[in-house]
């Protein structure tokens, strides 16, 4: 009887203080290190948002502004979802104090962003002003409070958390006391049901507790740690979960406990490997980038990032680099084509491409250019044949000048035949000057103009020569 009475103590007290240590791990689980998590996750989210504020400022196209606009609503309403999530699991006094500091700081945030997200809409594509970048420092220094109130709020889950297992450790070490107590008075009765009682009972139990306070001091603050860590860009450190899972074969409560102990064990398994995932992926997006950076320093505007090693917003922010490159490539391939055709003498090649802001602006000039060389280049070949024609008009002339030349030494020839036969006749009349000495005279008057006459034609002749040479 005395027995049974013990047992029966034994077996409430152990049953409610196990029922309590079960609560509180499901307390733990449900409203502390889920609440870790949303509240991580509008911190990578707020990291995202900064991201998406960039490429909108940066975008080459309205089209890319809208989309880089719209996952940054996105993203907006993760953010409000998390810490909604995060106020569900919440109910101290100072944890919803807590969690209304961040509400109101990220409402703040929210209206600083859309601000500047307006003010963006309103300024020209890549195009920064002091303005601009005035909002985006004034929303950074908000979203920077936003981060350290969810920092915040993410500690107070943590340290929460640590608090419950202090109190289930706290009901353990209550009931260890006590079983102890009653394992002493049992053992007047019968030792063999003391050692029965404490290996069904303490033994189990020690296991939960050590398991629960490894967790507590190891995986969760490592998880916390790194969580923190990741919020703040330091991804260098790796989440290590050592928690192992109890042998539980039993079918009472203890039992139900172990099982409900590996269920949460199993959850934060998962959290360490959604986490070493999350810090995988920007890892490998970090190095796209910047791979991405140093080959567009080198020159090599063709490289882009693979897209296929990536999910999600990973891969549409991978996408959204290459979509950028090819926007500033495209414009640059064409125009260096059209170049080549150029300086292969093909002035009909021009830029067609459908390019917007400052790429228009190249391709009309380019354009231009390629128009004013080929009008240079009509106007010299008219000039050309212009030069050929006057040549041919000179030549021409040239050729009659010497025919003229040729002629005139011909009819100075026949002058100077007909000199000589005018010297004849006057030798003649020399012969006859008794008969008409009067026309003798005369005739030697005229014969000495003949000869004047002559030799100024002569030296005519000669002139005309050389003119003609």
């Amino acid at each position: 009887m005395i027995v049974s009475v013990i047992t029966m103590v034994i077996g409430v007290m152990g049953i409610s203080n196990m029922g309590k240590i079960n609560q509180l791990i499901k307390t733990m689980y449900n409203n502390h290190l889920l609440g870790i998590g949303h509240a991580k996750e509008a911190n990578v989210n707020m990291v995202l948002m900064e991201r998406e504020v960039l490429n909108m400022i940066l975008a080459s196209t309205t089209n890319d502004r809208q989309n880089y606009e719209k996952r940054l609503d996105n993203y907006i309403e993760a953010v409000k979802k998390s810490i909604m999530e995060t106020k569900n699991s919440t109910f101290q006094e100072e944890g919803k104090r807590i969690i209304q500091k961040a509400e109101s700081i990220y409402e703040e945030y929210s209206k600083s962003l859309n601000d500047l997200i307006n003010t963006i809409n309103n300024h020209e594509l890549i195009k920064v002003d002091n303005t601009i970048m005035d909002k985006l420092t004034k929303t950074r220094e908000i979203g920077d409070e936003t981060d350290k109130a969810l920092v915040e709020l993410a500690q107070y889950k943590t340290r929460r958390g640590k608090e419950m297992f202090e109190e289930s450790n706290g009901i353990y070490t209550e009931m260890r006391n006590l079983l102890i107590t009653f394992v002493i008075i049992a053992t007047l009765v019968g030792i063999l049901l003391g050692v029965f009682l404490t290996l069904s009972i303490t033994r189990p139990v020690n296991r939960i507790v050590n398991t629960a306070k490894k967790i507590a001091e190891e995986d969760l603050a490592n998880l916390s740690e790194n969580l923190i860590a990741g919020s703040n860009g330091d991804l260098s450190k790796s989440v290590e979960i050592k928690a192992e899972e109890l042998d539980v074969n039993s079918e009472d409560e203890i039992g139900i406990l172990g099982r409900a102990f590996n269920k949460m064990i199993e959850k934060i398994k998962i959290s360490g490997k959604a986490f070493a995932q999350l810090k995988k992926s920007l890892d490998m997006v970090s190095d796209e980038t910047i791979m991405l950076a140093n080959e567009a320093l080198e020159g090599h505007l063709s490289a882009r990032g693979d897209i296929k090693k990536f999910n999600g917003v990973y891969k549409d922010m991978v996408d959204g680099f290459n979509k950028t490159l090819d926007a500033v490539i495209e414009p640059i391939n064409e125009t260096s084509d059209v170049l080549q055709k150029v300086a292969e003498r093909d002035l009909t090649a021009r830029i067609m491409g459908d390019y917007k802001g400052d790429m228009e602006k190249l391709k009309n000039v380019c354009n231009i250019s390629i128009n004013n060389l080929n009008d240079a280049l009509q106007q010299v070949s008219q000039g050309t044949e212009q030069v050929a024609s006057a040549s041919q008009q000179i030549s021409a002339g040239s050729q009659s000048l010497a025919q003229g030349a040729n002629q005139q030494a011909s009819s100075l020839e026949e002058i100077s035949s007909s000199l000589e036969e005018m010297a004849s006749m006057t030798k003649q009349n020399a012969e006859n000057a008794e008969r008409a000495k009067t026309l003798a005279s005369e005739a030697n008057h005229n014969a000495t103009q003949g000869k004047m006459a002559m030799e100024r034609m002569s030296e005519s002749i000669n002139k005309i020569k050389e003119s003609s040479d």
